[in-house]
């Protein structure tokens, strides 16, 4: 099954030299369509469950992230990975710890030179679907054709007729 409709519109060519009419026919899929939508949803469980693991709880043999460049660019990779671009946004806190050390070897004494030693650790707070502006229909696929004499001409596709968010 498919759904779909059929329009006339007015064509010409550059600099005014010929002027026709095609009559256009959209049709959609609702099956394709649904089949897309699952692949959507799981691209975007999969990309979830990879930003995640970018930044894993605390513990032993845990690799952190300490920059925050590092950490947008691999989110970046992520998501171009996934085909997920603009649609999942990222927010992560970074957790900066302080501790004091004894510099050298030995037990620490009054008088004794002592360091401050920072660590950095990004930590994602949450992952947000963005949710895409309704600015209307917009058709998948266009199929022109012209009528010659009477007669339908030969079938075209034309192209897909929206840009991909």
């Amino acid at each position: 099954m498919a759904e779909g409709y059929a329009g006339e519109r007015t064509c010409g060519a550059p600099g005014g030299a010929g002027v026709w009419r095609e009559r256009v026919v959209v049709v959609r899929s609702p099956m394709h369509a649904d089949q897309q939508a699952a692949g959507l949803e799981k691209r975007l469980g999969h990309a979830e469950t990879h930003l995640m693991a970018l930044t894993p709880p605390r513990g032993r043999g845990k690799r952190h992230l300490t920059d925050e460049a590092t950490l947008v660019e691999a989110i970046d990779r992520v998501l171009t990975a996934h085909r997920v671009d603009g649609l999942l946004r990222v927010a992560w806190d970074k957790q900066v710890e302080q501790t004091t050390q004894y510099v050298g070897r030995g037990r620490g004494a009054v008088h004794r030179a002592k360091r401050e030693i920072q660590t950095t650790r990004s930590h994602m707070t949450h992952i947000v679907p963005v949710q895409p502006v309704k600015t209307g229909i917009t058709p998948p696929l266009a199929i022109p054709f012209r009528e010659q004499a009477g007669e339908k001409g030969p079938i075209r596709r034309a192209g897909r007729l929206h840009e991909r968010q």
